[in-house]
């Protein structure tokens, strides 16, 4: 059984801990209702995509990711739902969070459309005592770590969450606008009965913008830019994707943190196996000290589109004229 170490410095009780920005995903491009909800909806048809992520092989404890979604348009109610759901390992933590979107979408003119999105859903974090070691614990017997702040069990808390977005797409251009844990307060660990360990939420901002442009008849090319920021840490994205007749997709991308530091480079294909179902891969070459004790990053992701318009309301009430 893998053992991590686990650091706290004793600030006030209940022990607050500032929670990590969100979750990165290199082909982020390939599935925005992930981290916007103004985009929910704007597809006119039925999309699902399933993407995990298992950042730094090799490395123990190092981050395993998995995002589910679902949405479609619904003009019954003027606009699009979703449904999403995540999961985020890393060492002895887990965070499970489920949410529900909706979209309120607007035609401004023929080619412009506008998304304003909203989600809301639970967030719950775990952490596995018994995964943790501490400096004066005693193991040979069981979990005794010595230190009341540790639990020496698996705990858990919920807190609730909400993010919005606004998303603007046109024949040519696509660009939004998110912010996501809008609720600070995040869940709170009983560790023994009398000390709780509580999470703050970063509020991340994330800009993410796309372009397309074609070559010839068979081949289309979409550069990508995301930013993401906590205010306090900064990520950037910068990607570029080629299309061959709707078919294959080769990509790279280069993720840096701050302005001098530098995350990964991203290589990306994808295949569309028939008419409703995309299958993507990306490999990461990572660029900071973690070359070092790790082999990488991978990411798999498949991707579901209808393929017709659904949603868009019940067909008119047919009047019988006996006239004719």
């Amino acid at each position: 059984m893998k053992k991590y170490t686990l650091p706290l410095i004793i600030l006030l009780f209940p022990l607050v801990i500032i929670a990590q920005q969100k979750e990165h995903y290199s082909m982020y491009m390939l599935n925005t209702p992930a981290f916007n909800p103004g985009v929910v909806g704007m597809s006119g048809t039925l999309e699902g995509t399933l993407v995990y992520r298992d950042q730094w092989a090799g490395l123990e404890g190092a981050p395993r990711q998995a995002n589910f979604n679902m949405q479609m348009p619904f003009m019954l109610i003027g606009g699009g739902i979703g449904f999403d759901l995540n999961s985020d390992n890393r060492g002895a933590t887990q965070d499970l969070s489920a949410g529900l979107s909706y979209s309120y979408l607007l035609r401004i003119n023929q080619e412009n459309r506008l998304g304003l999105g909203l989600r809301a859903g639970f967030y719950q974090r775990s952490l596995d005592g018994s995964k943790l070691r501490a400096p004066e614990g005693s193991y040979e017997l069981g979990i005794n770590h010595n230190d009341p702040l540790l639990p020496e069990i698996s705990v858990s808390g919920l807190s609730p969450l909400v993010d919005a977005g606004i998303y603007w797409i046109n024949s040519n251009f696509e660009f939004g606008v998110s912010a996501q844990n809008l609720i600070p307060n995040g869940p709170q660990l009983d560790i023994n009965g009398t000390t709780t360990l509580e999470y703050q939420q970063e509020v991340n901002v994330t800009a993410f913008g796309q372009t397309s442009f074609e070559i010839g008849s068979s081949i289309s090319v979409k550069p990508s830019v995301l930013v993401r920021t906590a205010f306090v840490e900064t990520e950037t994205h910068v990607s570029i994707s080629g299309y061959y007749e709707d078919f294959l997709m080769l990509g790279v991308s280069y993720r840096g943190l701050e302005a001098n530091t530098q995350d990964a480079i991203s290589i990306l294909g994808g295949v569309q196996i028939n008419d409703k179902l995309f299958l993507a891969y990306s490999y990461d070459l990572t660029l900071s000290d973690l070359a070092l004790v790790s082999n990488g990053s991978h990411e798999i992701l498949l991707s579901y589109n209808l393929g017709r318009p659904i949603g868009q309301g019940r067909p008119p009430k047919v009047i019988y004229n006996p006239r004719f």
